[in-house]
Parts: structure tokens; sequence; C-alpha cells
């Protein structure tokens, strides 16, 4: 309502802060779809994380964790949220025996002090 005449505002004269634009139906009903698409994501994902988790891994996130515990087959993998190919595979499978032989694993930063 305006107050000096008490007639209702049109859309154009409402007041809004930059950063926050007015929503309409059409922006809302795509909100809602996203929010719909996510949940029925999580059905399978949801679980997928859970089971990581209780052998001792840390996923990414829950999005797309069902697709990683179906293709990764090392730590780096579930824990990068990433499936890697060809020849990156390779290379992980190296490193695993390197901290497999010396019992750390290379991607923990060592932060002992160093005396100068």
């Amino acid at each position: 309502m305006c107050k000096n005449c008490y007639k209702p505002l049109t859309k154009d004269e409402l007041p809004h802060r930059e950063g926050f634009p007015m929503l309409g139906f059409g922006d809302l009903k795509d909100s809602v779809k996203a929010v719909n698409d996510r949940e029925e994501r999580w059905q399978k994902d949801m679980p997928a994380y859970k089971r990581l988790r209780q052998q001792g891994y840390q996923p990414k996130g829950i999005d797309g964790a069902a697709r990683i515990e179906a293709g990764a087959t090392t730590r780096f993998e579930i824990e990068s949220g990433q499936v890697l190919e060809g020849q990156t595979k390779k290379i992980e499978a190296a490193v695993e025996a390197i901290e497999h032989v010396t019992g750390k694993s290379i991607y923990d930063p060592n932060t002992t002090a160093v005396n100068l």
C-alpha cells in the first residue's frame, strides 16, 4: 500500500534491494523442480554416502555418491569425488602401494617445524 493514498503498488513500484530481485511464479516453479530433482537423486546417493562413511571413507559430498560407490576403486577417487581413467588410475595404484609400504599417506602434509 502506498503511504499517502492507500492504493496497492504495482510490481514496478515495489521497493527491492540490489541482489534480491523480485521472483515471479516461473522462477519459483524452477526452484521447486530443482529441489524435487535433488531429492530424487538423493534417494540413491544418501544410502551410498552412508555406506562409504561406514567403511571409513570421507566422500566429497552426498551428490553423486552412488556413482562414486559404483565406479571408484581407490580412496583418492572416493574422497575427491572423481572416477579416474587410464594412466591416472595406474598412478593412483602406485601411490597406494607406496602408502602401504611406508604406512603414511602422501597426501597428508608434513607440518613439522624446520629450524633454519
